[in-house]
């Protein structure tokens, strides 16, 4: 199955433990409760700067929803909405340095995704990053791929 991944607090103990290959074969959603992706999924978006970006990409796969729909140019929406994911995984690789969730559950990464953009917008992300204890960046490290044999 893998080398479990650890996700380190401020102290270094570990607040997530978990086998990224085995949320993957089944799904995530069997493994783990919303509330605990939700977590997982705070602790993977510590920087400002991944989150930021996240808004971004959402807006842009919105704006190129609607603007398909006024044009209709539906091919529109496909292509805002790979543009965001690639906007969104990048985040995660080049700002974050771990691995996006997608892989661990993409519906919940979306619900998750539309939830930390919600409360950014309406100024509760704060306390909720409090509440969940975010306060640093993450330590996640890369998921390296089993070689084919």
């Amino acid at each position: 199955m893998g080398d479990p991944i650890h996700i380190a607090g401020a102290s270094g103990i570990p607040v997530v433990s978990l086998n990224i290959r085995q949320l993957e074969e089944t799904g995530g959603q069997s493994m783990m409760p919303f509330h605990e992706f939700w977590r997982l999924y705070l602790r993977a978006h510590s920087r400002p700067a991944t989150r930021g970006l996240h808004y971004l990409a959402t807006a842009f796969g919105a704006g190129m929803a609607v603007v398909a729909a006024t044009v209709g140019e539906w091919w529109l929406f496909p292509l805002g909405i790979g543009i965001s994911y690639v906007m969104a995984i990048l985040a995660h690789w080049v700002v974050e340095g771990n691995q996006p969730l997608i892989t661990v559950n993409p519906f919940w990464g979306a619900i998750a995704d539309l939830r930390m953009c919600g409360l950014a917008l309406t100024g509760r992300l704060g306390r909720e990053l409090a509440r969940c204890c975010i306060d640093e960046p993450a330590i996640i490290p890369p998921v390296i791929a089993p070689q084919q044999t």
